[in-house]
């Protein structure tokens, strides 16, 4: 099992959505509340510790791939999936090294998980100059009873703001 401290991630986990909700509009802007992620963005402070079967640092294509059973964790946001690929750049001075990651991918059976929100997905990216988050395929929002489908949920890290599209949303509120 590889381990590695690195910064920052999105929470997701490889549990299957819930049941069906009815119909509703075509689009659902403030979808996800995107404030219970801010311990993922990519101005929140503190390490992103990632769990998986195997890491392999691909030094030439600038990336570090997580495979099988990955688990990353940063704050109250946890991130579980099959795969994480995290792109980077590098900047070398004398001899020492620095990387800064450029951008984020999660595939196969996504679930991010933070305070009560639990967000399933094919798949996520995030881009972490823009602090942005999109996450796509089969997209299902469970808050409490509240349950909200989608094919695309895109966040925005800066302002918390998110819409939910592509074909029709359901959505099943519950006060």
């Amino acid at each position: 099992m590889a381990a590695l401290s690195v910064w920052p991630v999105v929470a997701i986990s490889q549990t299957t959505p819930s049941a069906n909700a009815p119909a509703t509009a075509s689009g659902a802007t403030g979808a996800v509340d995107g404030t219970k992620l801010k311990d993922a963005s990519a101005k929140a402070s503190g390490a992103v510790d990632v769990v998986a079967d195997k890491m392999e640092l691909q030094q030439e294509k600038k990336q570090a791939i997580f495979t099988g059973n990955v688990d990353a964790t940063r704050g109250n946001v946890n991130l579980k999936g099959a795969k994480l690929v995290i792109d980077y750049d590098e900047t070398k001075t004398g001899d020492t090294s620095e990387r800064k990651f450029k951008t984020l991918r999660a595939d196969g059976n996504v679930v991010v998980t933070s305070k009560g929100q639990v967000i399933h997905s094919d798949w996520a990216t995030m881009d972490i100059a823009a602090n942005k988050v999109v996450m796509g395929g089969k997209v299902v929002v469970t808050q409490g009873e509240t349950v909200l489908h989608g094919t695309q949920l895109n966040i925005d890290l800066d302002t918390g703001q998110s819409q939910l599209s592509g074909g029709r949303v359901r959505g099943r509120f519950v006060p």
